[in-house]
């Protein structure tokens, strides 16, 4: 056989997908051992069994490939037995977790506007504990229609895919690809599993390769890395192929905002050639940001973005290229795996020629323990290095990083909602949008009046404009680290621009104060949807959380105009001091203190106390906006900001990617998370809450959206009474 490495290297022709399936015995060597070769040899997908999880239940990140993989949310000790790694660029891929267990992983590619699912299978030898061939079975009758790929270790024996015989498994195993039309794509009679134990040799093909027969004239190459050149710490070989095709699937829809790299930034020459582009772009000239109206404001704030972006294009660093997979591994480690790939080529050899093995063998096993010694050695060090390579600070943020319990992203996969799974990856985004980002519902009469008085602006005087220092100052506190938004452009970015000129800057802020118009171009979010921690259950939407990636130069408007706000509620004593989220010199700690002090004089007065905690579910994405503007009249908000806030409420969307697809929705209520604003809106709505009239013996508080009520009476009746009032 020609070597793996010059076999996927051979392409013959621009329209393919290249391939492996490899059983990684739960080996931590295998798993780097592929890791190095798929990254070296440019695979675009592998199709896993028995994949190394550590002390987990899931695989670990692989540089520039996404992990689909289901762990059961019943049984959270059970490690998932299958998995797909797929290349972060082929972005019509989606994991479909309806058809998907820990032994199965079923994704689905989008090529030419058709479909084709590929399947990861791992059955386990003696007894199929999880059902799977009966899962894979029913998964195969309900998707008849769509052309299927698996890839699997089904442990079972037939002489239809060159076993010396067959056994029980491999006989229902024929069944069940004969009824659901499934050609088997192995050829020859190369082992795909082999070992040796007690001097003894024992080989078999139990990894299968299969497709349904409208595919199966697709797979090209097919071959059996007969040597252990992928992974020679598997005792499984590799199988590696190509899956021919009209065209390849669309690439990836980005999911990041980052573009330029500015931690090594000269800003003195960015700023010099800022000065150029602005000048050749007629851009200097700030009196006339007082002479446009709404849509030439629209306008100019596009050319002043186009024309920063040209800078950054021009002087700074785009996104960096792939990552380097393990940068640890050595030329040593290349060697020691050289030489146990060779011992495989000599123990191969002799058991052919009906030589003695057990010398060979004992040098296999010695090579191979000094490989793996070696491995963890050379990581560890590797390792401890870069920590000590951290600055005083950096390390406690590494070190706290670390330690976070936070999941690992996810990769695009059909979800559930309402009992029923989505189908695609636009039904998916579509879904996540209407879920995260709910759709008003209709005002009963109350309601109808509140929104009635919003329409009309209060009575009170206009706010003065903002001032070059104000501006400097709002994004100078921001984190050039932060993710932006869809233009690129990093807090760092826009205050080299606002420092170069703050004239225009300013003027552009003061301009949409003047107008009370929030510019269009800044209110849109780019969406990512982030897993939370601690969470089973990846298919549920609740396990997810969105956060809104907004333009830095909106985010500089909110800020400015959240800094008016909170003024304005602190000289008119407007804000409530039962709320002790989003606040300076707030603390949890201070809302513990408080309500604790609130019970203990309740037992030193020996009265019945109650607390009752109120969790207000999805509360950001469902604040109202006409609360909103409602409680903003009743604190004598300033004119001109009251009508500027009730402008950045309207007209807003969110967009996002999902897999090779992008959906956008009109927002009608709620509160970005991400946004700046945002937490301030939710404590202006929630004070109305706060400051509901309550039964003697009542107290309210909160911390964001965490509301908590302490009633104390003399008696447990009367207790009752006031806590359901």
């Amino acid at each position: 056989m020609s070597s793996p490495r010059s076999t996927m290297a051979n392409k013959s022709g621009p329209h393919h997908l290249t391939i492996i399936q490899q059983n990684l015995d739960r080996c931590y060597n295998a798993t780097q051992e592929l890791s190095l070769y798929i990254h070296n040899n440019n695979i675009d997908i592998g199709i896993l069994q028995e994949p190394y999880v550590g002390n987990s239940t899931t695989v670990k990140n692989i540089p520039d490939y996404n992990i689909y993989q289901f762990p059961d949310s019943t049984q959270t000790e059970a490690p998932v037995k299958a998995a797909i790694i797929v290349k972060k660029k082929l972005g019509s891929t989606i994991g479909i977790s309806q058809h998907s267990t820990t032994n199965l992983s079923t994704v689905q590619l989008k090529i030419n506007g058709k479909n084709i699912q590929i399947t990861s299978a791992y059955v386990e030898p003696n007894n199929d504990t999880y059902n799977t061939l009966d899962k894979l079975d029913s998964y195969l009758r309900e998707t008849r229609d769509i052309p299927h790929l698996i890839g699997g270790d089904f442990n079972g024996w037939n002489m239809m895919w060159g076993s010396s015989k067959n056994n029980k498994r491999g006989n229902e195993l024929i069944n069940l690809f004969v009824s659901n039309d499934i050609a088997i794509c192995n050829t020859g009679n190369s082992p795909t599993f082999s070992t040796i134990t007690h001097g003894t040799s024992r080989q078999s093909i139990i990894d299968l390769t299969l497709a349904s027969e409208s595919l199966a004239g697709k797979i090209n190459q097919w071959t059996v890395d007969t040597n252990k050149e992928v992974c020679p710490s598997s005792q499984h070989h590799a199988i590696l192929y190509r899956l021919e095709l009209h065209q390849l699937p669309p690439k990836n829809k980005t999911q990041t905002t980052f573009k330029y790299h500015t931690k090594d930034a000269d800003w003195d020459s960015f700023a010099h050639q800022l000065n150029i582009n602005m000048n050749r772009a007629n851009l200097t000239d700030a009196t006339i940001i007082n002479t446009l109206n709404k849509d030439q404001l629209e306008t100019y704030i596009h050319k002043i973005t186009k024309t920063i972006q040209d800078t950054c294009d021009k002087k700074l660093p785009t996104k960096s290229k792939y990552r380097t997979h393990a940068p640890w591994w050595t030329e040593e480690l290349e060697q020691l795996k050289l030489q146990l790939i060779q011992l495989h080529h000599e123990i191969s050899k002799h058991k052919h020629r009906g030589l003695p093995l057990d010398a060979l063998i004992n040098q296999r096993d010695e090579k191979a323990k000094e490989y793996s010694t070696t491995i963890r050695s050379t990581s560890t060090a590797h390792f401890r290095e870069f920590c000590n390579r951290q600055g005083k600070e950096n390390v406690w943020s590494l070190t706290n990083r670390l330690l976070k319990n936070a999941p690992a992203p996810k990769p695009p996969a059909t979800m559930r909602i309402d009992g029923k799974h989505t189908t695609s990856a636009q039904s998916t985004a579509a879904a996540l949008l209407n879920k995260f980002f709910p759709d008003d519902t209709a005002d009963n009469m109350a309601q109808a009046d509140i929104r009635n008085t919003t329409h009309t602006a209060p009575n009170t005087t206009d706010d003065p404009p903002f001032t070059e220092n104000e501006v400097i100052a709002c994004l100078q506190t921001m984190n050039p680290n932060r993710a932006p938004g869809t233009d690129h452009l990093t807090s760092d970015i826009c205050l080299t621009f606002a420092q170069t000129f703050p004239t225009i800057i300013t003027g552009i802020m003061n301009r949409c104060l003047e107008l009370e118009y929030f510019p269009n171009t800044w209110k849109t979010a780019f969406i990512k949807i982030i897993p939370k921690p601690n969470k089973t259950d990846y298919t549920d939407m609740a396990s997810f959380r969105p956060i809104g990636l907004i333009n830095v130069l909106g985010k500089t408007l909110e800020k400015l105009i959240a800094k008016r706000i909170t003024y304005h509620l602190g000289i008119t004593e407007s804000m409530n001091p039962r709320q002790f989220g989003f606040k300076e010199q707030k603390s949890t700690i201070e809302a513990l203190h408080t309500a604790i002090g609130i019970i203990n004089t309740a037992k030193k007065t020996k009265k019945q106390t109650l607390a009752v905690s109120l969790d207000i579910q999805a509360a950001f994405d469902n604040a109202w906006w006409p609360a909103l503007l409602n409680r903003l009249r009743k604190t004598n908000c300033p004119r001109n900001i009251y009508l500027l806030i009730n402008n950045y409420i309207n007209n807003r969307h969110v967009r996002m990617h999902f897999a090779d697809s992008e959906a956008t929705k009109l927002m009608t209520r709620g509160c970005i998370q991400g946004s700046v604003l945002g937490p301030l809106i939710w404590n202006l709505i929630l004070d109305d809450l706060l400051e509901t009239e309550l039964p003697d013996g009542c107290y309210i508080q909160a911390y964001a959206d965490d509301v908590l009520m302490i009633a104390q009476s003399n008696t447990v009746n009367n207790l009752e009474t006031i806590t359901l009032c």
